[in-house]
């Protein structure tokens, strides 16, 4: 395989970074805003993290199937990643593929379920878990069906969470980290396969 051209990768890498810690900078004023301690969301229970890792089972399966599918919501969905994000991610390293899983993981979570829907809750708990995960789904706007998809796993997330009380934002953070870590080596590795052809 060629070495992958190293301004393509730092480009990358650089802008999802900045991206990520705009999102979590975000995060932090919202929270300061609401008054909302997200450092108290985030206990470090051991409990917490196994449920994550359990939790990320499912949504591999969902990005087997997605990658298995013939059918035609899915196929576009494979189109638009193959054209937008695999390139880019066959350009990387396995440990950024890694930093990157976590960056995004945290950074959305924190985000979306950590000051959103925490703060939104105050004033309507299922509207906020509702508007929260809309939100979601829109800043996943690939195509109209992964808006949807990405809705109902924002809302599983949430689920994730709740599943302790006090609420506990490891569970989503580790679920959603490892199933972006599989989802990105899923896309490189077919890329690889195709490239390949048969033996």
């Amino acid at each position: 395989m060629p070495e992958a051209d190293p301004i393509d990768r730092s480009s990358f890498l650089t802008l999802a970074g900045l991206f990520q810690c705009g999102m979590l900078l975000a995060a932090l004023g919202l929270a300061a805003w609401w008054q909302i301690d997200v450092w108290g969301l985030l206990e470090w229970q051991p409990t917490a993290l196994a449920w994550g890792c359990l939790a990320a089972l499912p949504l591999w399966g969902l990005s087997l199937w997605m990658q298995q599918s013939e059918w035609q919501p899915f196929r576009e969905i494979r189109q638009a990643w193959q054209e937008n994000l695999t390139p880019l991610l066959l350009s990387c390293h396995r440990s950024d593929i890694i930093v990157l899983s976590l960056m995004v993981g945290i950074s959305e979570e924190l985000l979306f379920r950590g000051v959103l829907q925490t703060g939104l809750a105050t004033y309507h708990f299922w509207g906020a878990i509702l508007l929260t995960n809309l939100l979601f789904g829109l800043a996943h706007a690939v195509t109209r069906m992964y808006i949807v998809l990405a809705t109902c796993v924002g809302l599983y997330f949430s689920a994730s969470m709740w599943i302790f009380e006090p609420p506990n934002l490891w569970t989503p953070i580790i679920a959603h980290t490892l199933c972006d870590l599989f989802a990105f080596e899923l896309l490189r590795w077919e890329s690889m396969r195709r490239t390949a052809g048969p033996d």
